[in-house]
């Protein structure tokens, strides 16, 4: 009752400003130096979310849109179940649209654009800043589809860590290549110097949250990549892609 004048569009426009706003900006360094797109592509994951929850929603059913935005990840459900597999879904595979009409004037002013696009975007985006997997459940019993997509990097969500272990997978997540001596000169370290930060380093190999690599006389190091299933999809996508062409 407080937005006599809400409809599908403005509600998209209303949602969009709130999660623009909502989504940390950390300085994290690329391979070649420069700063990564992580804000503008969890943006643009969302928003294919949010668009897809709007366009596949079952809108004569008795549960609503629902938008959750926590500090650690996004989550939209919308009536009705989801028309395609998860790993159709993220791999762009073939659509399935519950409302073309939405869809046909969300494409028709830019917001959409080719069918089935969403999944890979929000797949791509998971893959190139290391996110925990996106989660999508279905529930027959109340008839709904809910896609959560997640803010953490996911060593988030590995095993309890100390704080120098939390510190250098902090490091890890700005620095993606860097040596013992690099964490040793950051700043921001009170942990030790190059005898007990490298005890703490080997630790994080052993759990395999990171990994090394013999560079000349010395070892380098980067985030261990946890997204073995999505980068399957992901390859299985490229293969369908060429055999396309």
């Amino acid at each position: 009752m407080n937005y006599p004048t809400l409809n599908i569009f403005s509600f998209y426009n209303l949602v969009l400003a709130k999660i623009e706003t909502n989504i940390p900006d950390p300085f994290i360094q690329g391979n070649d130096l420069s700063r990564t797109s992580y804000h503008n592509d969890l943006i643009i994951a969302a928003k294919e979310a949010l668009v897809n929850c709007l366009m596949h929603s079952y809108y004569d059913g008795m549960v609503g849109v629902k938008i959750v935005d926590r500090p650690s990840y996004f989550e939209f459900t919308n009536p009705g179940t989801m028309r395609v597999s998860k790993e159709s879904f993220l791999r762009g595979q073939y659509s399935s649209i519950r409302n073309t009409e939405i869809a046909s004037l969300f494409r028709r002013i830019g917001v959409s654009e080719t069918a089935a696009s969403g999944g890979p975007r929000i797949l791509n985006t998971v893959l190139q800043n290391n996110l925990n997997d996106p989660e999508i459940n279905i529930d027959y019993e109340i008839n709904t589809t809910c896609i959560r997509i997640f803010k953490t990097f996911a060593i988030d969500n590995q095993e309890k860590l100390t704080e120098p272990e939390k510190f250098i997978m902090s490091f890890a997540s700005r620095n993606p290549n860097f040596s013992i001596n690099d964490i040793v000169k950051d700043p921001q370290n009170h942990f030790g110097k190059q005898t007990t930060i490298r005890k703490y380093v080997n630790s994080l190999v052993e759990k395999h949250l990171l990994s090394n690599e013999k560079i000349g006389k010395k070892y380098i190091y980067n985030l261990q990549k946890n997204n073995d299933y999505l980068n399957r999809v992901k390859h299985l996508k490229h293969l369908e892609d060429n055999l396309l062409k």
